[in-house]
């Protein structure tokens, strides 16, 4: 499973950087354990972002990706458009 753009988008953001190399998967890893205490695999993260085939379909990654951005119980289950708008409401909640 790779995730839409939109949600690529909406973790860049809530990462606060692009998400383009495996070094920026290699960040986010480290920032979503020290954030959640989970351990989410960067080989997971690079499948979900497509940087990787899928040979092996992540079990947990959403979920944690969820947890992560704060959006649970899930981003992952909304159209493009509230997807868009959660995105926003929570690029405006970061700055204030």
């Amino acid at each position: 499973m790779i995730l839409p753009m939109i949600l690529r988008q909406q973790l860049s953001a809530a990462f606060g950087q692009e998400l383009h190399y495996p070094s920026d998967l290699d960040a986010l890893a480290m920032d979503i354990a020290e954030r959640t205490g989970q351990n989410l695999s960067v080989n997971t993260l690079k499948r979900l972002c497509g940087l990787i085939g899928p040979e092996v379909q992540p079990r947990l990654g959403v979920q944690q990706l969820d947890r992560w951005a704060g959006t649970y119980p899930s981003i992952f289950r909304m159209s493009a458009s509230e997807a868009a708008g959660a995105a926003s409401r929570m690029r405006a909640a970061r700055r204030s």
